[in-house]
Protein backbone atom coordinates (compact mmCIF):
# COMPACT_ATOMS: atom_id res chain seq x y z
CA UNK A 1 0.00 0.00 0.00
CA UNK A 2 1.22 3.50 -0.82
CA UNK A 3 0.04 6.76 0.68
CA UNK A 4 1.13 10.36 1.21
CA UNK A 5 3.28 11.05 4.25
CA UNK A 6 1.91 13.74 6.57
CA UNK A 7 4.46 16.39 7.56
CA UNK A 8 3.53 17.70 11.00
CA UNK A 9 5.02 18.03 14.48
CA UNK A 10 7.26 15.07 15.32
CA UNK A 11 8.80 13.74 18.50
CA UNK A 12 12.50 13.04 17.89
CA UNK A 13 11.92 9.53 19.29
CA UNK A 14 9.22 8.83 16.70
CA UNK A 15 9.64 5.79 14.43
CA UNK A 16 7.77 5.84 11.14
CA UNK A 17 5.69 2.88 10.00
CA UNK A 18 6.98 3.19 6.42
CA UNK A 19 9.67 0.98 4.88
CA UNK A 20 10.22 3.07 1.73
CA UNK A 21 9.77 6.81 1.20
CA UNK A 22 9.86 8.71 -2.11
CA UNK A 23 10.90 12.29 -1.35
CA UNK A 24 9.44 14.85 -3.74
CA UNK A 25 8.76 17.51 -1.13
CA UNK A 26 11.72 18.31 1.14
CA UNK A 27 13.12 20.93 -1.25
CA UNK A 28 10.02 23.03 -0.46
CA UNK A 29 9.17 21.72 3.05
CA UNK A 30 12.29 22.26 5.20
CA UNK A 31 10.88 20.36 8.20
CA UNK A 32 10.81 17.22 6.06
CA UNK A 33 14.59 17.37 5.61
CA UNK A 34 15.29 16.59 9.26
CA UNK A 35 12.44 14.09 9.47
CA UNK A 36 13.70 12.09 6.50
CA UNK A 37 17.26 12.16 7.80
CA UNK A 38 16.00 10.73 11.10
CA UNK A 39 14.08 8.03 9.23
CA UNK A 40 17.15 7.20 7.11
CA UNK A 41 19.19 6.84 10.30
CA UNK A 42 16.56 4.36 11.51
CA UNK A 43 17.03 2.30 8.32
CA UNK A 44 14.05 3.48 6.26
CA UNK A 45 14.96 3.47 2.54
CA UNK A 46 14.48 7.04 1.32
CA UNK A 47 14.55 7.92 -2.39
CA UNK A 48 16.73 9.93 -2.58
CA UNK A 49 19.00 9.45 0.40
CA UNK A 50 18.40 12.77 2.21
CA UNK A 51 22.07 13.37 3.02
CA UNK A 52 23.13 13.28 -0.63
CA UNK A 53 19.91 14.96 -1.84
CA UNK A 54 20.17 17.98 0.44
CA UNK A 55 23.92 18.40 0.06
CA UNK A 56 24.33 18.15 -3.69
CA UNK A 57 21.19 20.05 -4.70
CA UNK A 58 22.64 23.13 -2.98
CA UNK A 59 26.19 22.74 -4.31
CA UNK A 60 26.12 22.14 -8.04
CA UNK A 61 29.68 23.48 -8.20
CA UNK A 62 30.79 20.42 -6.21
CA UNK A 63 28.87 18.24 -8.64
CA UNK A 64 30.76 19.69 -11.60
CA UNK A 65 34.08 18.91 -9.92
CA UNK A 66 33.07 15.40 -8.83
CA UNK A 67 31.90 14.41 -12.32
CA UNK A 68 34.92 15.87 -14.14
CA UNK A 69 37.18 13.93 -11.78
CA UNK A 70 35.44 10.74 -12.96
CA UNK A 71 35.92 11.45 -16.66
CA UNK A 72 32.38 12.68 -17.33
CA UNK A 73 32.29 15.32 -20.09
CA UNK A 74 31.50 18.52 -18.18
CA UNK A 75 32.33 21.88 -19.83
CA UNK A 76 35.12 24.02 -18.33
CA UNK A 77 33.71 25.74 -15.26
CA UNK A 78 34.93 28.37 -12.79
CA UNK A 79 33.33 29.02 -9.40
CA UNK A 80 33.03 32.70 -8.46
CA UNK A 81 32.78 34.11 -4.93
CA UNK A 82 29.64 35.97 -3.92
CA UNK A 83 29.17 39.44 -5.35
CA UNK A 84 27.76 40.46 -1.96
CA UNK A 85 28.45 38.92 1.44
CA UNK A 86 26.57 40.15 4.48
CA UNK A 87 29.15 38.64 6.84
CA UNK A 88 32.17 40.55 5.52
CA UNK A 89 31.62 43.81 7.37
CA UNK A 90 35.04 44.52 8.86
CA UNK A 91 38.03 45.63 6.75
CA UNK A 92 40.22 42.91 8.27
CA UNK A 93 37.79 40.24 7.00
CA UNK A 94 38.83 41.04 3.43
CA UNK A 95 42.45 40.14 4.20
CA UNK A 96 42.24 36.75 2.54
CA UNK A 97 40.21 37.88 -0.46
CA UNK A 98 41.71 39.31 -3.62
CA UNK A 99 40.28 40.95 -6.70
CA UNK A 100 39.24 38.67 -9.55
CA UNK A 101 41.58 38.06 -12.45
CA UNK A 102 38.81 38.61 -14.97
CA UNK A 103 41.23 38.43 -17.91
CA UNK A 104 42.36 34.93 -16.90
CA UNK A 105 38.76 33.84 -16.31
CA UNK A 106 37.69 35.04 -19.75
CA UNK A 107 40.70 33.40 -21.39
CA UNK A 108 39.90 30.08 -19.70
CA UNK A 109 36.14 30.00 -20.42
CA UNK A 110 35.66 32.20 -23.49
CA UNK A 111 32.36 33.43 -24.89
CA UNK A 112 29.57 32.65 -25.11
CA UNK A 113 29.30 31.26 -21.59
CA UNK A 114 26.65 30.59 -18.98
CA UNK A 115 26.61 32.33 -15.62
CA UNK A 116 24.45 30.38 -13.18
CA UNK A 117 24.16 29.86 -9.41
CA UNK A 118 25.72 26.90 -7.63
CA UNK A 119 22.39 26.52 -5.82
CA UNK A 120 20.28 26.70 -8.94
CA UNK A 121 16.65 25.63 -9.12
CA UNK A 122 14.09 26.39 -11.78
CA UNK A 123 16.54 28.16 -14.10
CA UNK A 124 16.84 31.00 -11.60
CA UNK A 125 19.53 33.59 -12.46
CA UNK A 126 20.82 31.68 -15.49
CA UNK A 127 22.35 34.13 -17.98
CA UNK A 128 24.00 33.54 -21.35
CA UNK A 129 26.81 36.08 -21.64
CA UNK A 130 28.56 37.02 -24.87
CA UNK A 131 31.13 39.58 -23.67
CA UNK A 132 33.07 40.67 -20.61
CA UNK A 133 30.71 43.63 -20.25
CA UNK A 134 27.69 41.31 -20.08
CA UNK A 135 29.52 39.01 -17.67
CA UNK A 136 30.28 41.85 -15.27
CA UNK A 137 26.77 43.27 -15.59
CA UNK A 138 25.03 40.02 -14.69
CA UNK A 139 27.59 39.09 -12.05
CA UNK A 140 26.79 42.40 -10.36
CA UNK A 141 23.12 41.33 -10.37
CA UNK A 142 23.84 37.99 -8.68
CA UNK A 143 23.81 39.24 -5.07
CA UNK A 144 24.75 36.67 -2.43
CA UNK A 145 24.62 33.62 -4.72
CA UNK A 146 27.81 31.66 -5.35
CA UNK A 147 27.95 31.71 -9.16
CA UNK A 148 29.54 29.40 -11.70
CA UNK A 149 30.73 30.46 -15.14
CA UNK A 150 30.57 27.59 -17.62
CA UNK A 151 31.80 27.33 -21.20
CA UNK A 152 29.01 27.08 -23.77
CA UNK A 153 29.03 23.93 -25.90
CA UNK A 154 28.63 24.61 -29.65
CA UNK A 155 25.78 22.48 -30.99
CA UNK A 156 23.87 22.12 -34.22
CA UNK A 157 20.67 21.47 -32.26
CA UNK A 158 18.22 23.80 -30.55
CA UNK A 159 17.20 20.92 -28.32
CA UNK A 160 19.04 19.21 -25.46
CA UNK A 161 18.77 15.74 -23.97
CA UNK A 162 17.08 15.39 -20.62
CA UNK A 163 17.38 11.94 -19.05
CA UNK A 164 14.71 10.98 -16.56
CA UNK A 165 16.47 8.65 -14.13
CA UNK A 166 14.01 6.59 -12.10
CA UNK A 167 15.30 3.65 -10.14
CA UNK A 168 17.22 1.44 -12.54
CA UNK A 169 15.69 3.09 -15.64
CA UNK A 170 17.25 5.98 -17.59
CA UNK A 171 15.02 7.52 -20.27
CA UNK A 172 16.67 9.99 -22.69
CA UNK A 173 14.19 12.58 -24.02
CA UNK A 174 14.51 15.32 -26.62
CA UNK A 175 14.03 18.45 -24.55
CA UNK A 176 13.88 22.15 -25.43
CA UNK A 177 14.57 24.57 -22.60
CA UNK A 178 12.41 27.67 -22.43
CA UNK A 179 12.18 30.08 -19.48
CA UNK A 180 9.14 30.56 -17.25
CA UNK A 181 8.24 26.87 -17.24
CA UNK A 182 7.55 26.70 -20.99
CA UNK A 183 10.14 23.97 -21.64
CA UNK A 184 8.92 21.11 -23.80
CA UNK A 185 9.50 17.35 -24.01
CA UNK A 186 9.19 15.88 -27.51
CA UNK A 187 8.46 12.20 -28.05
CA UNK A 188 10.76 10.89 -30.78
CA UNK A 189 12.26 7.45 -30.98
CA UNK A 190 15.82 7.10 -32.23
CA UNK A 191 16.64 10.81 -32.08
CA UNK A 192 20.16 9.93 -30.87
CA UNK A 193 22.65 7.87 -32.84
CA UNK A 194 23.52 4.52 -31.21
CA UNK A 195 26.98 5.77 -30.19
CA UNK A 196 25.75 9.08 -28.77
CA UNK A 197 22.92 7.30 -26.99
CA UNK A 198 25.37 4.87 -25.41
CA UNK A 199 27.56 7.76 -24.18
CA UNK A 200 24.52 9.54 -22.75
CA UNK A 201 23.41 6.47 -20.80
CA UNK A 202 26.90 5.66 -19.54
CA UNK A 203 27.54 9.18 -18.29
CA UNK A 204 24.11 9.41 -16.66
CA UNK A 205 24.81 6.15 -14.81
CA UNK A 206 28.11 7.42 -13.42
CA UNK A 207 26.62 10.77 -12.44
CA UNK A 208 23.71 9.24 -10.53
CA UNK A 209 25.85 6.77 -8.61
CA UNK A 210 28.48 9.42 -7.83
CA UNK A 211 25.73 11.24 -5.90
CA UNK A 212 23.87 8.18 -4.67
CA UNK A 213 20.72 9.25 -6.55
CA UNK A 214 17.95 6.81 -7.44
CA UNK A 215 15.76 9.60 -8.82
CA UNK A 216 17.21 12.44 -10.87
CA UNK A 217 17.23 14.25 -14.20
CA UNK A 218 20.44 14.74 -16.16
CA UNK A 219 20.80 17.19 -19.04
CA UNK A 220 23.23 17.00 -21.94
CA UNK A 221 24.16 19.21 -24.87
CA UNK A 222 25.23 17.24 -27.97
CA UNK A 223 28.18 18.95 -29.64
CA UNK A 224 28.88 19.07 -33.39
CA UNK A 225 30.90 15.85 -33.16
CA UNK A 226 28.05 13.98 -31.45
CA UNK A 227 29.69 14.02 -27.99
CA UNK A 228 27.30 14.57 -25.06
CA UNK A 229 28.29 17.20 -22.48
CA UNK A 230 26.65 17.09 -19.06
CA UNK A 231 25.51 20.59 -18.10
CA UNK A 232 22.93 20.09 -15.34
CA UNK A 233 22.59 16.97 -13.23
CA UNK A 234 21.67 17.75 -9.63
CA UNK A 235 17.91 17.56 -10.04
CA UNK A 236 16.80 14.92 -7.54
CA UNK A 237 13.14 15.93 -7.90
CA UNK A 238 12.75 15.42 -11.67
CA UNK A 239 9.78 16.79 -13.55
CA UNK A 240 6.89 14.39 -12.97
CA UNK A 241 3.95 16.36 -14.40
CA UNK A 242 1.68 14.58 -16.88
CA UNK A 243 0.99 17.86 -18.69
CA UNK A 244 4.72 18.47 -19.22
CA UNK A 245 5.93 14.93 -19.95
CA UNK A 246 3.04 13.70 -22.05
CA UNK A 247 1.39 10.29 -21.60
CA UNK A 248 4.28 8.12 -22.85
CA UNK A 249 7.03 9.62 -20.69
CA UNK A 250 4.68 10.06 -17.74
CA UNK A 251 3.93 6.33 -17.88
CA UNK A 252 7.68 5.61 -18.12
CA UNK A 253 8.18 7.83 -15.07
CA UNK A 254 5.56 6.01 -13.00
CA UNK A 255 6.65 2.52 -14.06
CA UNK A 256 10.36 3.15 -13.46
CA UNK A 257 9.83 4.56 -9.99
CA UNK A 258 7.19 1.99 -9.08
CA UNK A 259 9.46 -0.90 -10.06
CA UNK A 260 12.23 0.34 -7.79
CA UNK A 261 9.87 0.96 -4.85
CA UNK A 262 8.39 -2.53 -5.13
CA UNK A 263 11.82 -4.07 -5.43
CA UNK A 264 12.90 -2.37 -2.19
CA UNK A 265 9.65 -3.19 -0.37
CA UNK A 266 9.75 -6.92 -1.15
CA UNK A 267 13.51 -7.47 -0.98
CA UNK A 268 15.00 -4.64 1.10
CA UNK A 269 18.66 -3.97 0.27
CA UNK A 270 21.01 -2.55 2.90
CA UNK A 271 20.40 1.19 3.30
CA UNK A 272 23.44 2.82 4.91
CA UNK A 273 22.97 6.21 6.51
CA UNK A 274 25.45 7.67 4.00
CA UNK A 275 25.37 6.40 0.39
CA UNK A 276 28.26 3.94 0.02
CA UNK A 277 28.73 4.69 -3.70
CA UNK A 278 29.67 8.30 -2.97
CA UNK A 279 32.87 7.18 -1.25
CA UNK A 280 33.61 4.43 -3.76
CA UNK A 281 33.47 6.79 -6.70
CA UNK A 282 35.37 9.48 -4.80
CA UNK A 283 38.20 6.97 -4.40
CA UNK A 284 38.17 6.40 -8.17
CA UNK A 285 38.24 10.15 -8.78
CA UNK A 286 41.43 10.45 -6.71
CA UNK A 287 43.36 7.88 -8.73
CA UNK A 288 46.35 8.97 -10.81
CA UNK A 289 44.83 7.68 -14.01
CA UNK A 290 43.57 9.23 -17.22
CA UNK A 291 39.95 10.52 -17.38
CA UNK A 292 39.12 7.62 -19.72
CA UNK A 293 40.51 5.03 -17.29
CA UNK A 294 38.69 6.57 -14.33
CA UNK A 295 35.44 6.73 -16.28
CA UNK A 296 35.71 3.03 -17.14
CA UNK A 297 36.21 2.17 -13.47
CA UNK A 298 33.33 4.44 -12.41
CA UNK A 299 31.04 2.91 -15.04
CA UNK A 300 31.88 -0.60 -13.84
CA UNK A 301 30.94 0.50 -10.32
CA UNK A 302 27.72 2.15 -11.53
CA UNK A 303 26.73 -0.96 -13.47
CA UNK A 304 26.56 -2.88 -10.20
CA UNK A 305 23.33 -0.92 -9.73
CA UNK A 306 22.16 -0.45 -13.33
CA UNK A 307 23.31 -3.83 -14.58
CA UNK A 308 21.27 -5.63 -11.95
Amino acid sequence: MAEHVEITEMDVDYHTKYRVLVDRCSHILPQAIGAFMIFAHQGVHVINNPLSFQYFIATKDVGFAVCRSLGVSVPDTIVLPQQKNRFLTEPTQYRYHRHFDWAAIVERIGFPAYLKPAEGRGARKVWRVKSEEELLHYYNESGEDVMTLQKAVPSENEWQVRCLCLGRRIIPIKYTFRPNDWSTYEYEEGFLSPETGRRVLEQAKVINRAFGYEMNSVEFIIDRAGEPWAIDFNNPVPDGRLKALGPVYFNDYIEGLKARVLEIAFDPPPFPFLPVEVNRLAEIGRLSKSPQEKFALALAEADKYYGW
